[in-house]
């Protein structure tokens, strides 16, 4: 089970992202989470997510740190596709 202070923390990088990009009018971390619970081809979600930020990044060392960002929050916030559990807690369990 991932901690909820870890959650927490990955979507507060969402939320200031949001704002340090000015994304506020095309997406809010309600609508980042939205997208990830009900993701369907998985690959297709994601690339989309990753678009929306880096088109607004001012450089590509911060277009990288933007990509590790939205890939933290993929793979630690919950997808129904995987029974509301995230890809971390689906590996997790798996190793059990």
């Amino acid at each position: 089970m991932i901690k909820r202070s870890i959650k927490k923390s990955i979507e507060q990088q969402i939320e200031e992202l949001i704002k340090e990009l000015h994304l506020e009018f095309e997406l809010s971390l309600k609508g980042v989470k939205y997208i990830i619970w009900n993701e369907v081809e998985g690959n297709k979600e994601f690339q989309y997510l990753i678009g929306i930020f880096v088109k607004k990044a001012p450089n590509l060392k911060r277009a990288n740190e933007i990509v590790q960002i939205v890939s933290k929050a993929w793979n630690t916030l919950p997808h129904k596709s995987l029974g509301g559990l995230s890809p971390v807690e689906v590996l997790q369990s798996k190793k059990k």
